[in-house]
C-alpha cells in the first residue's frame, strides 16, 4: 500500500518536465519579442529607405526640368547669335539702345546656358543600387543598434542635400529663364526699331536715288516680329537674319547712292569754276595783260634822230 508519496525517481521525473515546459515557455515568449522587434526594424528601415526614395525622385524631376530649359536655351542662343552679330557689324542701321540691349541680353543667356547648377548630388545616395528600400532594410536588419542610428543619420543627411540641390537648381532653373524671355524680348525689340531707323537713314542721306529710298523702306517692314512667342523664336530667327541682311544691304545702296549723288555734284561744280579762273589773266593792259601778278619787261633800244642818237624804252 502506498504512503501517497512520490518515489524519488516520478519526483525526478517532474521537475525534468517542469523545467522543459518552462523552458519552452521562456523560449516561445523571447521568440515573439524577437519576431516582433525584427519587424518594427525592418519597417523603419523601409520608411527610412522610402523618404530617401522619394526625395531622389523630386530631385531628378527638378534636374530633368533644368536640363531640358539648358538645351532650349542652348538652341536660342545659337540662333541669337548671328543676328547679335550683324547688328553690332552694322551699328550705324540699328538703333543704338535695341541694338545694345540685344547685345548685353545674349551675353547675359550666353553666360547662363555655359554655367551649370552649382550644385553637385548623388540621385544613389546614400546606396549606391537598384532597389534602393532592399539595400537599406537589408544594411538596417543587420546592422546593431548603434550602426542602425547612424544608417538612419546618413539618410536623413542624404534627404537634406538632396533638398537642398532641388532649391539650387530651381534658382538657376529661373535665372536661365529669366535670362531667356530677356533676349527672346530684346530680339524683338530690335525688329520693331529697324522701320524708323531706316527712315532715320533715308533722312539722313536725300540725295540718294528714289529707288534706293523705297527698297530700303520696303526691306525694313519687319511686319508680326512684336508677336512671335518664345517658343517659335529660335526656329524663325533665320528668317530674321535673312530680313535683316535685306535691310542692311538697302541701307547700304542708299549710303552708296547719296555718296555718288554728292561726288557728282561735286565735281561739276569744279568743272564750273575751271573756266572762269582760266579767263581771268584777260589780253594785254596797260597794267601787264597776261602777265598780271608779275612785273613787266622793258625793253630798251637805241634811236637816231634829227637831234642825235637817244635811248628809248618801250613794253616788251
Amino acid at each position: 500500500m502506498e504512503d501517497g508519496s512520490a518515489s524519488p525517481g516520478r519526483r525526478t521525473l517532474i521537475i525534468v518536465v517542469t523545467a522543459i515546459a518552462v523552458v519552452a515557455a521562456l523560449s516561445a515568449g523571447a521568440w515573439g519579442v524577437s519576431a516582433y522587434r525584427t519587424s518594427q526594424i525592418v519597417a523603419e528601415g523601409r520608411e527610412h529607405a522610402t523618404a530617401v526614395e522619394e526625395a531622389r525622385a523630386q530631385t531628378a524631376d527638378v534636374a530633368a526640368g533644368y536640363e531640358q530649359l539648358v538645351a532650349q536655351s542652348t538652341e536660342l542662343r545659337d540662333a541669337i547669335a548671328p543676328v547679335a552679330d550683324l547688328s553690332a557689324q552694322h551699328e550705324g542701321d540699328f538703333e543704338p539702345n535695341a541694338r545694345e540691349a540685344l547685345v548685353t541680353a545674349f551675353g547675359g543667356l550666353d553666360a547662363r546656358v555655359n554655367e551649370p547648377a552649382s550644385t553637385t548630388f548623388s540621385l544613389q545616395a546614400p546606396f549606391d543600387a537598384d532597389d534602393l528600400e532592399q539595400a537599406f532594410v537589408t544594411k538596417y536588419r543587420a546592422a546593431e543598434p548603434e550602426e542602425r542610428e547612424e544608417l538612419a543619420t546618413a539618410g536623413a543627411t542624404a534627404i537634406e542635400s538632396l533638398q537642398e540641390a532641388q532649391v539650387t537648381l530651381d534658382e538657376a532653373r529661373a535665372a536661365l529663364d529669366a535670362a531667356t524671355a530677356e533676349a527672346h524680348q530684346s530680339v524683338m525689340a530690335l525688329a520693331q526699331t529697324v522701320p524708323a531707323a531706316a527712315e532715320s537713314t533715308a533722312a539722313g542721306h536725300p540725295k540718294a536715288t528714289a529707288e534706293a529710298a523705297e527698297a530700303l523702306r520696303s526691306s525694313a517692314a519687319f511686319e508680326g516680329w512684336d508677336e512671335v512667342p518664345v517658343e517659335q523664336m529660335t526656329e524663325r530667327l533665320g528668317e530674321l537674319r535673312g530680313l535683316l541682311e535685306g535691310y542692311v544691304g538697302a541701307a547700304t545702296q542708299v549710303r552708296e547712292s547719296h555718296g555718288a549723288a554728292v561726288a557728282a555734284e561735286e565735281r561739276a561744280r569744279q568743272a564750273a569754276a575751271a573756266p572762269r579762273s582760266a579767263g581771268s589773266g584777260g589780253g594785254p593792259s596797260s597794267s601787264g595783260g597776261g602777265n598780271s601778278g608779275r612785273p613787266p619787261r622793258i625793253c630798251t633800244s637805241n634811236q637816231w634822230t634829227p637831234s642825235g642818237l637817244i635811248l628809248t624804252q618801250r613794253l616788251c
